[in-house]
């Protein structure tokens, strides 16, 4: 099969796309018709080094905004991690070893770890956190702007790698192994403007977190969007903090 970038380079050439216009819709019905590929590997675009040569040469980016169908839109999609802040060295509360933490070697693993070891709550400086959010789940209606382009997006499949609840706080997370250049800002933004909706009088904090295996240490950028209804409004800079284990290991 051909490369995705080449792929995508079909469709664009199929779908006779005029390239001096800002947006275009597809169907993941029409993707899968023209590439013969798969639909969700075809919009898997995580980071701006996933994006195929006609994306990249023409300034646009992939964003879903219904079930089964996609916005190509131009405009900055992705957000630069800013540099590592603070080193913590963290104490785990735990008090003995978690024998079946080690298992494995998912994201979701050590986030695990980060939130059973107190690092979360240390670092967020609230507590009591309660899991409560977990995987995937159809979005709310919201509509925003990208560049001068409003999108309106309903009923998206979103997923939230671990979701906390506090008295007046959620926080949605983000996480990944190993830490990338920068990610789609779609990863946060959208269980951002999903969960304002489900839940209008908490304040909703976004954490990107990442886990670097072998300098065992657990990042989180902690941001905050200004304008909900502006994708790219991903400021004031936020806390970044790095946390080394403490006494408790997480892998032997």
């Amino acid at each position: 099969m051909a490369k995705t970038s080449e792929l995508w380079e079909k469709i664009f050439t199929a779908k006779n796309y005029d390239l001096t216009t800002d947006l275009h819709f597809i169907t993941a019905d029409e993707i899968k018709q023209i590439s013969l590929a798969e639909p969700r590997i075809m919009a898997k675009m995580d980071s701006s080094s996933d994006l195929p040569d006609v994306f990249k040469i023409n300034g646009y980016f992939l964003l879903p905004v219904k079930n089964g169908e996609y916005a190509i839109v131009r405009g900055n999609g992705f957000h630069q991690l800013e540099a590592k802040g603070t080193l913590i060295n963290h104490e785990s509360r735990i008090n003995f070893n978690l024998t079946t933490a080690g298992r494995g070697s998912s994201e979701m693993q050590y986030l695990d770890y980060s939130f059973n070891s107190g690092a979360l709550e240390n670092i967020l400086g609230i507590s009591p956190l309660y899991q409560s959010i977990r995987g995937r789940e159809y979005s709310k209606q919201f509509r925003f702007v990208v560049n001068k382009t409003e999108l309106n997006v309903g009923s998206v499949q979103l997923e939230v790698d671990s979701g906390l609840e506090g008295e007046d706080t959620i926080v949605l997370i983000e996480a990944k192994v190993k830490t990338p250049e920068d990610f789609i800002i779609r990863q946060l933004f959208y269980p951002y403007n999903h969960f304002k909706i489900v839940s209008p009088d908490k304040k909703i904090v976004p954490v990107f977190f990442t886990y670097e295996p072998n300098a065992k240490l657990y990042n989180f950028w902690i941001y905050e969007f200004t304008d909900p209804t502006n994708y790219n409004q991903l400021y004031p800079p936020p806390l970044a903090v790095s946390a080394q284990k403490g006494s408790t290991s997480l892998v032997k």
